[in-house]
């Protein structure tokens, strides 16, 4: 477990621009007395509204994400079998199809079919790449995540993240540019999840330190959207 004992203060900050501008500040500082963390926080709640407060964190927690961090830094290829464990094949299916105008010349079950005929031979680790594709995907949508770790002895480490996709993943090491290196990359899932479990839990950054809910929903467009166009395909107007 990484050590909290030079632990300065952690500063986390979230901006979001797009339908709506969010901004999120957090500050873990120790508590001199007694041990753990206090998280000092200004958020805007899921719920609606701002919160303000502070709440205790343990040193458990922090240490946690400190080792995350500390660890070889995790390559695409990983995080991307990894998340796609955790989808079924039958989840990129859509329940319901879309209603287009004018109407498509297939019903419900023929583009199901055609989707299903499209999956096949495609891994479910092949759509989880496509969704992360290469960088930002759709517009309105501009999160930048910030982690400062300020050590007693002036030692600075900074990560930032700027991705749209589920889990903020990419992580880049320093300050934001315009043309990130990819060496300065770190697709650690464990950083996502250890930086989530400190904020609260109806934060924004929460939410987008997840996001698997929204890459499902996504994936389902893109097969939906393909079975309509092989649909079009084969029954040309």
């Amino acid at each position: 477990m990484a050590d909290v004992a030079d632990i300065d203060r952690i500063e986390i900050r979230y901006e979001h621009t797009g339908w709506g501008v969010i901004n999120e500040t957090f500050v873990l500082v120790p508590v001199r007395r007694g041990g753990g963390f206090h998280l000092q926080g200004h958020y805007e709640s899921t719920a609606g509204g701002v919160r303000a407060g502070e709440w205790p964190v343990t040193s458990t927690a922090v240490a946690q994400l400190l080792a995350a961090l500390q660890e070889r830094p995790w390559q695409r290829e990983r995080a991307m079998r990894e998340i796609a464990g955790g989808v079924r094949r039958s989840e990129l299916i859509p329940a319901t199809f879309w209603t287009t105008w004018p109407p498509l010349a297939c019903d419900a079950d023929e583009l199901r079919a055609l989707a299903r005929s499209r999956l096949r031979g495609r891994s479910v680790r092949d759509e989880v790449d496509a969704y992360y594709g290469t960088g930002m995907r759709w517009t309105d949508d501009d999160p930048y995540v910030q982690l400062r770790i300020l050590h007693r002895q002036g030692r600075e480490q900074r990560w930032h993240s700027t991705a749209q996709h589920a889990m903020l993943v990419p992580w880049v090491a320093g300050d934001y540019a315009p043309m990130e290196a990819p060496d300065r990359q770190n697709w650690s899932l464990s950083v996502s999840r250890t930086l989530r479990a400190l904020v609260p839990v109806d934060a924004h950054l929460h939410a987008r330190l997840d996001g698997l809910p929204s890459m499902r929903a996504r994936l389902q467009d893109y097969t939906q959207y393909a079975a309509a166009r092989e649909c079009e395909r084969l029954h040309p107007r």
